[in-house]
Parts: C-alpha cells; sequence; structure tokens
C-alpha cells in the first residue's frame, strides 16, 4: 500500500507543479501580449507622424516647385525681351544637365545636342 500512496503523491505533486507551470505560461502570454499592443500602438503612432511629414514635406515641395517655376518662367521672359536665344536657370533639366535652356521651348540646349527628348534618347528612326 505504502507504494500505491507513495504514486499517488507523486502524481499530486506532478500535477500542482504542471498547474504552476500552465500559470506561468499564461502570465508570460499575457505579458507578451501585452507588449506586442504597446509596440502596435508605438507603431500606429510613428506612421501617423511619417504622414504628417510627408505632408509637410508635399507642402514645402509644391511650393518651392512653384517658385522655381515662377523663377524660370521669369528668366525665359527677360531672356526673350532682350532678344537672347538661351537663358540660364541654374537648375538641372530632367536629365541631371545645368546648360542652358532655348528661350522658344525652354529646353535644356544640351539635351537637345544629345538627341534626349521626354528623358529618353531619340532613335536614329526618329531623326530621319
Amino acid at each position: 500500500m505504502d507504494a500505491l500512496v507513495k504514486v499517488k503523491y507523486e502524481l499530486v505533486d506532478a500535477n500542482i507543479e504542471h498547474e504552476r507551470l500552465k500559470e506561468e505560461k499564461r502570465a508570460l502570454v499575457k505579458q507578451r501580449e501585452a507588449e506586442e499592443a504597446d509596440a502596435r500602438a508605438e507603431l500606429d503612432a510613428a506612421k501617423q507622424r511619417l504622414k504628417e511629414a510627408r505632408k509637410e514635406y508635399a507642402l514645402v515641395d509644391t511650393d518651392f516647385r512653384a517658385g522655381r517655376r515662377a523663377q524660370n518662367a521669369r528668366l525665359q521672359a527677360e531672356a526673350v525681351a532682350v532678344g537672347a536665344k538661351t537663358y540660364v536657370t541654374g537648375t538641372p533639366c530632367r536629365n541631371g544637365h545645368l546648360s542652358p535652356r532655348y528661350t522658344s521651348s525652354g529646353a535644356c540646349v544640351m539635351c537637345d545636342r544629345i538627341g534626349w527628348e521626354g528623358g529618353k534618347l531619340r532613335t536614329s528612326e526618329t531623326h530621319d
């Protein structure tokens, strides 16, 4: 009988230990879930800050581009008024050239010389 009692107590102890481990794991899962919720909230806040920063950048960029377009138009008009064939803007063209531009079209002189059209090199078929 002693052997049965001993086995019974071992099983009870094992069951108690198993329940204790289950509770530890449940607490750990709850802790991880709370950490995940905090991380998600932080991520959402960071996404919102990024969205706001992009809006601010778009406003600044739009203002800058509008100012640059107005300045380029003024420079072109001044060049036309004095009868010049080209004028200098100080800003690169879409292909990165800092060369003068034609007063008649505003096109980059360097792009025209090497055959760039609309950001792509013209083929010999279009030249013929």
